[in-house]
């Protein structure tokens, strides 16, 4: 998602803990991690929000029901190609 390779990581580690002493360091972690927290779970009512005003659950799930019937109809259609060609065969 963000590309952060292991280098990014330790650079940004030494850079912290040149700029933010050893001893405030872990609190600053803390709260980095608990504004990430807070903003995730933000992003994750936002989405659950629009689906439930725009309905995609009740889209899906139309979209799931008709590709269900056409395959369904696709089968049907081949089955009854078999079943013509056998009875054509039983004939002769």
């Amino acid at each position: 998602m963000f590309d952060i390779g292991f280098f990014e990581i330790i650079l940004v580690s030494i850079v912290a803990t040149v700029v933010i002493s050893p001893e405030q360091l872990p609190a600053a972690v803390r709260s980095t991690l608990k504004w990430i927290r807070k903003t995730k779970n933000t992003f994750v009512g936002i989405k659950q929000q629009v689906a439930v005003e725009f309905g995609t659950e009740e889209i899906k799930r139309e979209i799931h029901n008709a590709s269900l019937v056409s395959f369904l109809d696709q089968n049907e259609s081949s089955t009854n190609v078999v079943e013509k060609k056998s009875a054509n065969k039983t004939r002769k």
